[in-house]
């Protein structure tokens, strides 16, 4: 009786063993994504990177069955979409959008509600603007010499336009000056639309702005473009050279974008994001959108985007240092 019983009790801790192992490799080999997906853009509606998200995500829909959700938490230089992000399960079905923004914001402000570095898991970057300077039709300035000399006889000083103080238009502006020796007095405008028209109507002397929103006035003949700050020309001004090929060496500005999730989000599963993105950014409607936004697809691996938000800040790191920018 004993001996029966023995047995029954293996056997019933057997097969309970195996039902664990079974339920076990079942969460383990879950399809991903078996579900909805989430996309926090930390912007209002409407610009650049909510039309290539939701580019993005009906190629990803088609490819996994699964639809991508474009939520927008505009607002706080990124810091509330961002923190929408964070406050998700770790589990990879919401993601967020990083920009320059990102790693700006946590030197210029204290008591953040995160800790970018630490609480973020890089994806994958997914597309570059360079910041092109730009003075209106009307300036004497042709090129990057006639420029700098311009700015520099001016009695009254020159000025320049930005999109706000802390911003990755006004950082690389102010390194700008630097390396070009100039000085120039900033004038923040809310938004690009506004930081433009300001040159447009003679406001200020010139601005760096997204390829985007300039060319139809290049192409108009209102703003004329000086150089671009890219590696390479940008493919929509292929006539106007970068500001390396203009004497200055190694300097590059740009806006930029890239995916981000929570931290502690399995390997497997970041390996997934980065790849449904990145095959979604090589896909024919996807490029189209990019060309007409004036980005380029620039993905890569987690651990390429992980040393370029490394890079990028400690770039906007030394330039707030040198210039003691603050904001009031």
């Amino acid at each position: 009786m004993r001996k029966t019983a023995t047995v029954t009790m293996r056997a019933a801790l057997m097969t309970a063993g195996l039902v664990m192992a079974s339920s076990g490799s079942t969460v383990h080999a879950e399809e991903f994504p078996s579900r909805a997906m989430t996309i926090v853009i930390p912007y209002s509606p409407g610009g650049s990177s909510d039309t290539v998200a939701r580019a993005i995500g009906q190629v990803i829909q088609k490819k996994t069955g699964q639809n991508l959700v474009v939520e927008s938490r505009p607002g706080g230089n990124t810091v509330i979409g961002t923190n929408a992000m964070l406050e998700r399960p770790a589990d990879g079905y919401t993601v967020s959008i990083a920009a320059a923004s990102s790693v700006i914001v946590p030197q210029l402000l204290d008591n953040l509600p995160y800790d970018f570095h630490h609480d973020v898991a890089p994806v994958t970057r997914l597309y570059g603007n360079p910041h092109v300077l730009v003075v209106s039709a009307s300036s004497p300035a042709k090129n990057l010499d006639e420029f700098i000399k311009w700015v520099s006889d001016m009695k009254d000083g020159a000025t320049y336009s930005s999109v706000g103080t802390g911003s990755s238009i006004h950082l690389g502006f102010e390194r700008f000056k630097q390396q070009a020796g100039i000085d120039m007095l900033q004038v923040p405008y809310k938004g690009s639309p506004a930081a433009v028209m300001a040159v447009l109507s003679g406001e200020v002397d010139a601005t760096f702005a997204d390829v985007g929103p300039v060319l139809p006035h290049i192409q108009a003949g209102k703003l004329r473009a000086i150089a671009v700050g890219g590696k390479q020309r940008a493919p929509a001004l292929p006539d106007v050279p970068t500001l390396q090929e203009s004497g200055m060496d190694g300097f590059t500005s740009e806006t930029w974008m890239g995916l981000i999730t929570r931290n502690g989000v399995p390997q497997d599963r970041i390996r997934k994001l980065n790849a449904l993105f990145t095959e979604a950014l090589a896909q024919p409607e996807v490029q189209s959108i990019l060309l007409a936004q004036g980005v380029e697809a620039q993905p890569g691996s987690p651990e390429d985007f992980a040393q370029f938000l490394s890079e990028q800040a400690k770039r906007f790191k030394d330039i707030i240092e040198a210039e003691k920018i603050t904001l009031q």
